[in-house]
């Protein structure tokens, strides 16, 4: 429960989460604005400072380091695995003649991007905003499962709290503007998790 409050130690928490939230309109710079925010939130939480960053554009750049450390081997591992899985279900599906074949390869695709979700992503970035390797240590396979491996209940929290928190600020989505805020949110909690 302490990482979900944390964010909120800042008194103007809300403040600075729904200004970094407007600016995730802006198309692409909005989202990687919002990642160096993440980064930023990460160095005052490991310093000990509660309070959060001020709010503005200037996190862009670490931002883009982050997405590609982070999207580009998520991107890369679900491209290739789309592709298969789409050959094979229509393959399977015309020579089987079943309907339940596209069904399957969609079980199976889902379960691919639960793993994603759940493992992939929060060691990426775990291993990026810890070991900033940039985007040469988002393929550096044999570290980031020795991450996993070597503490599987640390991981396991985090990869709990990550999954948590993207849910609350999905959750935002439900309340309309509610996403300006959860999402900013949740950002600040993956890096106090972290």
């Amino acid at each position: 429960a302490g990482i979900f409050q944390a964010p909120t130690r800042d008194p103007d928490w809300l403040r600075k989460c729904g200004i970094i939230g407007l600016m995730l309109l802006i198309p692409i710079a909005g989202a990687l604005n919002a990642m160096g925010w993440m980064k930023e939130v990460y160095r005052r939480a490991k310093a000990e400072d509660p309070t959060l960053p001020e709010p503005s554009l200037s996190y862009i750049g670490q931002g883009w380091d982050m997405f590609v450390a982070v999207a580009l081997p998520i991107i890369c591992i679900m491209v290739p695995i789309a592709i298969v899985m789409g050959i094979f279900g229509a393959i399977g599906a015309k020579a089987l003649r079943s309907p339940f074949i596209p069904l399957l390869f969609n079980l199976v695709n889902q379960v691919f991007s639960l793993i994603i979700q759940v493992v992939v992503a929060p060691t990426l970035i775990y291993r990026h905003l810890v070991h900033n390797k940039g985007f040469s240590g988002a393929f550096e396979f044999g570290e980031m499962q020795r991450l996993v491996l070597t503490n599987p209940g640390m991981f396991a929290t985090f990869a709990a709290i990550y999954f948590v928190a993207n849910l609350a600020a999905g959750l935002g989505c439900c309340v309309c503007i509610g996403i300006f805020v959860t999402a900013p949110f949740a950002y600040a909690v993956h890096a106090n998790a972290v």
